[in-house]
């Protein structure tokens, strides 16, 4: 004889396990804001963001700009990623990021309209 479970028995066990499969278990220290898998980063929008360590995707589009300069520099360790460009929009992929706190700035001047985005991947 089989038996089957009602719906939100399963529902609830399927709940159960995903949530168990998302943990990585262990503990560290807790940051004051939590860490982000995406980021949106404008000039109007700038402040210092929490990273998890990883790889991400660093994706920047700038409108009627001759060149940017972007850096993006952890605010509580060493790693800095500069790539200066003519490309109005490109992608590129940070390999071994650490976790922690990051600010991106853009230094031309006369580029005043830019965005990044950050994705995990």
């Amino acid at each position: 004889m089989t038996r089957r479970l009602p719906p939100l028995a399963g529902a609830l066990a399927v709940a159960l396990v995903l949530a168990a499969c998302g943990s990585d278990g262990g503990g560290g220290a807790a940051s004051a804001a939590p860490a982000q898998s995406t980021v949106v980063v404008t000039p109007d929008d700038s402040a210092p963001f929490s990273l998890l360590e990883g790889r991400y995707k660093f994706t920047w589009k700038t409108v009627d700009c001759a060149s940017a300069t972007f850096e993006m520099k952890q605010q509580d360790g060493s790693f800095v990623y500069t790539k200066q460009s003519k490309m109005p929009s490109f992608t590129a992929i940070l390999v071994e990021v650490p976790a922690g706190m990051y600010a991106v700035t853009q230094g031309e001047a006369a580029c005043t309209d830019w965005t990044v985005t950050l994705d995990r991947v």
